[in-house]
């Protein structure tokens, strides 16, 4: 391990025993969470790649490089304020989560061995936002966080506890009382989805995908091939539910740009000189 590494704090995979019947009742509900009619297109992929043998495949490289680096059981979730990786070896992290289409959390929900253990996964504070408690500069807060999919609908739903979280707050400082839909359609088949999806990350042509979808051997379990009589309704239906890169932000863009800039001008200025 190098200075540096060794220099940061460390952070393990949470290894708490779980009885039979807690894991049990929590992989119910994840199968419940995952099945249900609302469950959106992103978290519909997400389960997919959980079940990719080639991602697993990729989550077990990862691991095994990282604890070359670290040590046995490092936690491979990560985000911009994380402290107990250095920024190159959160790259490779973000990389795979890019490489998917899916964010760090899920990711490293994955890799730390959290699916398994019942989590659910994709709707999630990162994407969805919600309430959560702050500690900022010796001060505590809340916050409604605002995510890439946060909802009118479900801002509607969390304001009882809101208004709840408003009230203590208030009389905490104050010392009394206050007086006082559109949602995306997920997709019937994410199998199909998602096998698309493997198939162009590898370039292959709509051409082709088509012919091997009418075999019947696009993917593993494939039972319908007549939903679809062309290559472009097959392609449409793709563009629809497609999944796309999230931003999975590790630095802060601004400080990036200025750090870019001062760069070039160091350059700049030497090249003068």
């Amino acid at each position: 391990m190098t200075e540096k590494r060794a220099a940061l704090k460390i952070e393990k995979i949470d290894k708490s025993k779980i009885t039979k019947n807690e894991l049990a009742k929590r992989k119910k509900k994840q199968l419940k969470f995952i099945s249900g009619s609302d469950t959106d297109k992103y978290t519909l992929h997400v389960y997919q790649v959980f079940k990719d043998l080639d991602f697993q495949k990729d989550v077990k490289a990862l691991r095994k490089s990282l604890e070359q680096l670290y040590y046995k059981d490092i936690s491979l979730i990560t985000s911009y304020n994380d402290d107990h990786l250095l920024m190159d070896d959160k790259r490779l992290i973000k990389n795979l989560a890019d490489k998917y289409c899916i964010d760090l959390m899920d990711l490293g929900i994955y890799a730390d061995g959290l699916f398994d253990n019942g989590m659910l996964f994709g709707n999630h504070e990162s994407m969805y936002g919600g309430l959560s408690y702050e500690y900022v500069d010796s001060t505590h807060y809340f916050c409604y966080k605002i995510g890439p999919k946060t909802t009118l609908e479900q801002i509607v739903k969390d304001w009882p506890l809101i208004r709840e979280m408003r009230q203590l707050v208030y009389e905490l400082y104050v010392g009394k009382p206050i007086k006082i839909k559109t949602k995306s359609k997920s997709p019937q088949n994410p199998e199909l989805i998602y096998a698309i999806f493997k198939a162009r990350s590898k370039n292959i042509k709509f051409s082709e995908i088509f012919k091997t979808y009418q075999n019947g051997k696009l993917y593993e379990g494939q039972q319908n091939s007549n939903q679809f009589n062309s290559e472009d309704s097959l392609e449409r239906y793709y563009r629809k539910y497609k999944p796309h890169k999230l931003p999975n932000n590790l630095i802060d863009e601004r400080l990036d740009i200025d750090k870019r800039v001062y760069e070039s001008y160091s350059r700049n200025l030497k090249a003068d000189t």
